[in-house]
């Protein structure tokens, strides 16, 4: 089993801070190296957001499937300047570690350094960012307001091209919320921006639907395979019509209160009762309320036949 090194972390936390203004790179560094000399095991996770990648997450869940991953467009978060960044805490076998007083611990460091720590704001705490403005306000950034000597490390990254186990943040929100609509299972704690190994394995399976190197790190390969099956949900006509679910028959009305009493307590769906005839004892069949768009409704259908074993009808509203 990998051990957790100073040289993981550090290898691993140089490539997040590409981007970075140099002196919040440096600090952040200096962080990693500082925590590993006290016994914690921390990397860089979150640096540079750039502006169009702040507005495609923006767009989830709004103007493009899924589910909303973020409230901030591009330009609302001090992450799209290169003043912020975010980490994960890591055990000695390289898994990372959501929760826990090293967070606190960490935060204490950062503040040594004269890092802002998320872990003291009040209304939202953060444990896991730091960021360092130089006193500047985030509606000065907006009106282009920099400090001096604002140079970059690097040249400016698509910091979506390199997402791995142990990262966490905004970008792992958006990336779990594309998997997601693309029908792969994310873990029971859904888009919650940590990528554990619900979200690997998720990604794995991806790499191998589409042919791609199975290894759970979305690259610059993956997440533009990633990105071009999100973009074909995107451009797919919207079914509007009204559709609903029309059971087999029930021979009497006790059957029939018992299958709606399941239906109601599974489901929670609308049904109605539909009585075949007008003699004193009719055959029944079930209705349900509308699903709006046929694929949904042959989805409802196929689960009811799957679970109860009953004839579906699916039928145009």
């Amino acid at each position: 089993m990998a051990k957790t090194t100073l040289k993981y972390l550090k290898e691993r936390s140089e490539k997040k801070v590409v981007g970075l203004h140099q002196t919040i790179a440096s600090k952040a560094l200096q962080l990693v190296e500082m925590a590993y000399n006290k016994g914690y095991y921390i990397a860089i996770t979150q640096g540079l957001r750039t502006f169009p990648e702040q507005d495609a997450l923006y767009a989830q869940g709004r103007t493009k499937p899924g589910k909303v991953v973020t409230n901030a467009k591009g330009g609302q978060s001090i992450h799209n300047y290169g003043f912020a960044f975010d980490f994960a805490v890591f055990d000695e076998n390289q898994n990372p570690v959501w929760t826990g007083n090293t967070y606190n611990k960490v935060g204490a460091l950062g503040k040594q350094l004269g890092l802002e720590w998320g872990g003291d704001w009040k209304n939202f705490k953060d444990l896991p960012h730091f960021e360092y403005t130089f006193a500047l306000t985030l509606k000065q950034l907006q009106a282009g307001k920099r400090p001096p000597g604002s140079a970059v490390i690097g040249t400016v990254p698509n910091s979506n091209n390199y997402l791995d186990k142990g990262d966490q943040g905004t970008l792992v929100k958006g990336l779990q919320g594309k998997l997601q609509a693309l029908e792969f299972n994310i873990g029971s704690t859904g888009i919650d921006g940590f990528f554990g190994a619900a979200t690997e394995k998720a990604v794995k399976e991806f790499q191998k639907k589409h042919g791609l190197k199975v290894d759970g790190i979305v690259g610059t390969a993956t997440q533009s395979k990633i990105d071009a099956e999100y973009k074909k949900l995107s451009e797919k006509p919207t079914d509007k019509t009204k559709w609903r679910l029309v059971t087999g028959t029930f021979q009497n009305a006790e059957q029939l209160a018992n299958a709606i009493k399941r239906l109601k307590k599974d489901h929670g769906w609308l049904t109605y009762e539909k009585a075949e005839s007008l003699d004193p004892n009719p055959t029944y069949r079930i209705m349900t309320g509308f699903f709006i768009g046929k694929d949904v409704a042959e989805k409802a259908a196929a689960e009811l036949r799957k679970d109860y074993g009953w004839t579906v009808y699916v039928k145009e509203a």
